[in-house]
């Protein structure tokens, strides 16, 4: 599976903004020390279950998000809010 770990720190903190969990974020930078620009990157090919091969295609993507864009495409603004406050 060439998504991170789900234990990641930075996998967490996108999480968290993502589903709006706004003391999760706290806690994640507060007292773990994640940065809340730390970016995850995400490899595949749409439709395809394989994994270990990476080729250019037409159905290939690449996403990169921080905590901020995600909260953001969540329509999350106290996440939004959190993020800034804790800049």
């Amino acid at each position: 599976d060439s998504k991170p770990p789900e234990e990641d720190v930075g996998v967490q903190l996108v999480n968290a903004a993502r589903i709006g969990h706004v003391s999760e974020l706290r806690r994640l930078v507060l007292e773990c020390g994640c940065d809340c620009d730390t970016i995850i990157a995400e490899f595949g090919i749409f439709g395809s279950a394989g994994k270990g091969y990476f080729t250019r295609s037409e159905l290939g993507y690449a996403e990169e998000r921080n905590a901020l864009i995600a909260a953001v495409e969540a329509g999350w603004l106290s996440v939004v809010e959190a993020i800034i406050d804790l800049a």
